[in-house]
């Protein structure tokens, strides 16, 4: 499953499994967030450990790119500005950007639709919406969680002027 879910620290997870059943669920397999984990994993029948997840803390100033990554950035700069965007309106943009990256990557299922539902979603776990723009529209988008302390990116997308932009690595 794509992306990670994060659970909302006051999530009753019985009565969200409850609903799912009543809804006619039979199953659910979930990769819970590293930071916002399960609050009651005890309530599935069955849970392991996915994969290991790498956090970067640091101060300002901490950061240090490839020199790929600063010549991409460049190219971004030269060819797009970003800004953070209001999350609740950015949703139809973002819905544009996913359904394309989706289509283009062959995703079936779930993960085809991980669309402006999905971000309307995530608003009250901390969602904040960054894009980069060309002369006249967005082309990259990335959805960024900040609960708390910590920030993360969710998900990124962006069209063929986009990647021809190098727009996601400003974004993501």
């Amino acid at each position: 499953p794509y992306p990670l879910l994060p659970f909302g620290a006051d999530w009753d997870v019985a009565a969200g499994l409850a609903a799912l059943r009543e809804a006619g669920a039979v199953s659910l397999v979930l990769v819970a967030d590293p930071i916002l984990g399960c609050p009651d994993p005890g309530r599935f029948d069955r849970a392991r450990p996915f994969k290991r997840h790498h956090l970067v803390l640091g101060g300002p100033g901490d950061y240090a790119p490839s020199p790929h990554h600063r010549a991409e950035l460049r190219r971004a700069a030269r060819r797009c500005t970003v800004a953070e965007l209001p999350a609740a309106a950015a949703l139809a943009d973002w819905a544009r950007l996913q359904a394309g990256f989706a289509a283009r990557k062959g995703f079936a299922g779930s993960a085809r639709s991980l669309d402006a539902d999905h971000a309307q979603a995530l608003l009250p776990l901390g969602l904040r919406v960054f894009a980069a723009r060309d002369a006249t529209r967005t082309i990259a988008m990335a959805l960024w969680l900040h609960p708390g302390r910590f920030a993360w990116l969710q998900l990124a997308a962006g069209d063929a002027a986009g990647r021809a932009a190098a727009a996601g690595e400003a974004v993501g």
